[in-house]
């Protein structure tokens, strides 16, 4: 695949992003208008926490299964491997449950909020499986359809029940709906594309120490990138979550800039290391980053421009978050610059590196949260952000440089 095929899938997948963003953006002014800021603020924190409990269900095979499908030359091959990373969902969901059981009984917590989680989080699980094996088959634009479509649905719901039923139904209750229909419709989808799913032991994809590699830096990951939404929603106030929730939304498009190219390189970073290819391999990093950083810089400028007013469509009450947007803004910029170097080193069999990196980052980003977010609330969350994703990501960047020879700037390889 050459840069202009690359640019070209991943355009259809940053396509599919974009009308999930619109969509997303005008479903989430609606709701704020609908719901005071203290229900959104905890819709928002209850999605956060959803995907850091699917992602600790995944149990780090995610990477694994993309490698290990990528690589499959025939539909039935790849089935095998997605079926047996949809029994350990099933098995670590089981072993949740118990231990959130046991947790409500000796502590006395509410039942009802954990119970939504756990079974949310397991539908997701199953649904980003699912996704994974199409990203891996080379359906990219199917993965992010299935990946973004629970969320707007449960926000299409909730504006449905509104305009039929005069009634506005709690938001955790659309979300369960929304999950259950995008899990049916997955499942389908999956059955109807050639795929079959068949009973399969408790086997991991991969060793046990790659495993704990692996789930450290899924968790770790989905910590910077939800971790501070979680920690203001404790430590912060409802206010403060739902202006950092919609600054965040605001500013996704940035970043799926670069989940769109990464959805496309990261199964041919693996396939290219494997067949030994490392100029191809190097040549074709920095292409997705030099067509990623343009595209971003280019809306990024737009929303910078135009915060005061894109947050005051959701309510005066927002504006006061446009500090908050454009370090989020800048967060992104950074990721975009470095590229997939993270994605790079985990398909490169350099997982312990980027252990390092994501580790660091994290423990820096809960550092500065539990610091700035009492005393600055939401632009604290989002100034530790930065700072973890900053530390994470050029700490990659170091890595890739040293024991792949991908450049530090952006100029192509020679």
């Amino acid at each position: 695949m050459n840069a202009k095929q690359l640019l070209s899938r991943a355009f259809g997948v940053f396509f599919v992003k974009v009308i999930f963003v619109g969509l997303g953006f005008l479903s989430t002014l609606i709701l704020a208008r609908l719901y005071t800021t203290k229900e959104l603020g905890f819709y928002f924190w209850l999605l956060s926490c959803i995907t850091f409990l699917c992602v600790a269900m995944r149990f780090g095979q995610e990477n694994t299964l993309i490698k290990q499908a990528a690589n499959s030359s025939t539909c039935k091959q790849k089935s095998a491997v997605t079926s047996q990373a949809l029994f350990i969902v099933c098995r670590v969901t089981l072993a949740v449950a118990v231990g959130m059981l046991l947790v409500t009984f000796f502590f006395q917590e509410t039942l009802s909020v954990n119970l939504v989680m756990l079974v949310n989080a397991f539908m997701f699980s199953i649904i980003s499986i699912i996704g994974y094996c199409m990203q891996a088959a080379g359906q990219s634009v199917m993965q992010q359809l299935l990946l973004n479509t629970p969320r707007l649905l449960c926000a299409g719901l909730a504006i449905a029940f509104f305009l039929v039923f005069k009634y506005l139904a709690p938001l955790q209750t659309m979300l369960t709906a929304a999950f259950f229909i995008s899990f049916i419709f997955t499942l389908a989808l999956f059955y109807f594309k050639g795929f079959v799913i068949k009973y399969a032991p408790f086997k991991l994809l991969t060793n046990p120490s790659e495993t704990k590699h692996y789930l450290l830096i899924s968790c770790s990951a989905v910590l910077m990138a939800e971790g501070a939404m979680v920690i203001l929603g404790m430590l912060g106030s409802k206010f403060d979550t739902a202006h950092f929730g919609v600054a965040t939304r605001l500013v996704s498009l940035v970043a799926f800039v670069l989940l769109a190219f990464n959805s496309i390189v990261t199964p041919q970073f693996a396939q290219l290391y494997k067949q030994n290819k490392h100029k191809e391999l190097v040549k074709r990093y920095q292409s997705a980053r030099q067509q990623s950083i343009f595209i971003s810089m280019s809306i990024a400028l737009v929303f910078w421009w135009s915060a005061d007013f894109l947050l005051g469509l959701f309510g005066t009450e927002y504006v006061q978050a446009s500090g908050v947007m454009l370090v989020l803004l800048l967060t992104q910029l950074t990721k975009v610059f470095v590229g997939s170097a993270g994605q790079l080193l985990m398909m490169s069999d350099l997982v312990h590196l980027q252990k390092r990196c994501i580790v660091a980052g994290v423990l820096v980003m809960i550092l500065g949260c539990c610091i700035f977010i009492p005393q600055y609330g939401a632009l604290g969350a989002a100034i530790s952000t930065f700072i973890g994703v900053a530390i994470n990501n050029f700490l990659a960047l170091f890595y890739a440089n040293r024991y792949l020879s991908i450049p530090l700037g952006l100029a192509s390889p020679q």
